[in-house]
C-alpha cells in the first residue's frame, strides 16, 4: 500500500523515468538470459551428440578388439609349455589363435579415437602396444633369415610377455567399454 502512495506522489515525468529505468533493466536481463539459455541448450544438445558418438564408436571397435583378444589368448595358450595339441578342450576362437590378420582392422579403428571420449586414453595405449607388437612380430622372419634362425625359440619368453601385455591392455579397454555401455546413463 505504501508503494502505491509513494508512486502516486511522483509526477508523470518521474513515473515515466522509473518505468523506462525498470524497462531498461528488464531488457538487459533478457538480452543476457536469452543467449545464455540458448548456449546452455546448445551445450546439452552437443553433449548428448558427443555421448552418442562415443557409444557408437565403442560399438564399432568392441567386436574387432574382442576377437583379437580372444585369438591372442588362444595363441598364448598354444605357446604354453604345458600345451597339449591332442587335448585342446573347448575352443571358442574361430581363428584358432591366428591373431595376425585381426590386427589391421583394430589398428584402423584409430579413426574413432576422437569419438571415444573417456575411453580414448586406454584405447590409445592399447593401439600403441598393438602396433609395437605387430612391428616386432613382422620383423622376426627377416631376423631369422639374416643369420639368427633360432630367434623365435630363444626369444619366446619375451614374445609371450609382449603378447600378454597387449592382451592385458585389450582386457582393460574391453572393461572400460562394458562399463560405459552398461552404465544407466547410456540407456
Amino acid at each position: 500500500m505504501y508503494e502505491f502512495i509513494a508512486w502516486s506522489k511522483l509526477n508523470p515525468s518521474e513515473q515515466a523515468a522509473w518505468v523506462q529505468a525498470v524497462g531498461s533493466v528488464v531488457a538487459i536481463l533478457i538480452a543476457i538470459a536469452v543467449p545464455a539459455l540458448a548456449a546452455r541448450s546448445r551445450f546439452r544438445t552437443e553433449s548428448a551428440a558427443r555421448k552418442e558418438r562415443m557409444l557408437n564408436a565403442a560399438l564399432r571397435v568392441f567386436d574387432p578388439i574382442s576377437s583379437l583378444r580372444e585369438s591372442m589368448a588362444e595363441f598364448l595358450e598354444t605357446l604354453s609349455d604345458d600345451f597339449d595339441p591332442e587335448n585342446r578342450g573347448v575352443r571358442t576362437d574361430p581363428n584358432n589363435g591366428d591373431y595376425e590378420p585381426l590386427i589391421q582392422p583394430v589398428i584402423a579403428s584409430v579413426a574413432v579415437l576422437d569419438d571415444l571420449g573417456t575411453m580414448a586414453p586406454a584405447m590409445r595405449k592399447f593401439l600403441f602396444e598393438l602396433i609395437e607388437l605387430d612391428r616386432f612380430m613382422k620383423a622376426i622372419p627377416a631376423i631369422q633369415s639374416s643369420g639368427v634362425p633360432a630367434f623365435w625359440r630363444t626369444n619366446l619368453p619375451d614374445i609371450r610377455d609382449r603378447i600378454r601385455e597387449v592382451v592385458g591392455s585389450a582386457d582393460f579397454v574391453i572393461a572400460e567399454m562394458r562399463k560405459v555401455m552398461m552404465s544407466p546413463a547410456s540407456q
